[in-house]
């Protein structure tokens, strides 16, 4: 069976948010088995622990930098993860997008990665816009504007690995660096279904 692990990182400093982001992932219908992992800072452990008693939480490295623990939270996920993905502690996938992603790349294998639309919602959830994407977005990684909405794409693990996954050397822009490595390796793939929802609140990275 296709696996799929999932890790989202959390400081747990919303954590209305993280139980939602959370049950969108566990609550998909998809042929494909779903690992989901979350790590927080080894203070936070127990909170996470209590807030979601069923979850598998893990304390984070204490290295530096968002990009070097959400890569070391993907690289524990269980290695017979056929794809992997994050979902930020905020953010949430839409109904059916695990099965609408793993079907593009079991359909293309040699992709490094789907991605989809995105929504944009406020705090409460109300959606303000949607980014739909296109094909044409990966194509414009080297020469234009970063248009993949990161939310909701899903990588393949061993192409992940292969590039060496995320790097600190960009910030926050870290998924774009990713994307461009993932590109040299494999395409990557659109997919025209909403895949995620990206909360836009005062705290929003």
């Amino acid at each position: 069976m296709t696996k799929v692990g999932f890790v989202i990182p959390t400081a747990f400093g919303r954590p209305e948010y993280l139980p939602l982001a959370y049950e969108s992932i566990r609550g998909q219908s998809t042929s494909a088995e779903v690992e989901v992992l979350i790590g927080c800072p080894e203070e936070k452990l127990s909170a996470v622990k209590a807030a979601l008693p069923n979850a598998n939480v893990i304390a984070e490295d204490k290295g530096s930098g968002l990009a070097h623990k959400l890569h070391l939270l993907l690289l524990s996920t269980s290695p017979d993860c056929d794809y992997i993905a994050w979902l930020g502690d905020d953010d949430l996938l839409t109904n059916g997008s695990i099965q609408a992603a793993v079907e593009v790349l079991e359909a293309n294998p040699k992709a490094s990665m789907v991605y989809g639309g995105c929504d944009y919602i406020d705090a409460g959830g109300n959606v303000i816009f949607t980014n739909s994407s296109n094909q044409a977005a990966a194509n414009l990684l080297t020469v234009g504007p970063q248009l993949i909405p990161q939310p909701g794409s899903i990588m393949r693990r061993s192409s992940y690995i292969e590039v060496g996954g995320l790097s600190n050397s960009f910030e926050l822009a870290f998924d774009f660096d990713l994307f461009l490595k993932l590109r040299r390796v494999g395409p990557l793939l659109f997919t025209p279904k909403t895949l995620a929802q990206f909360r836009w609140h005062p705290s929003s990275l």
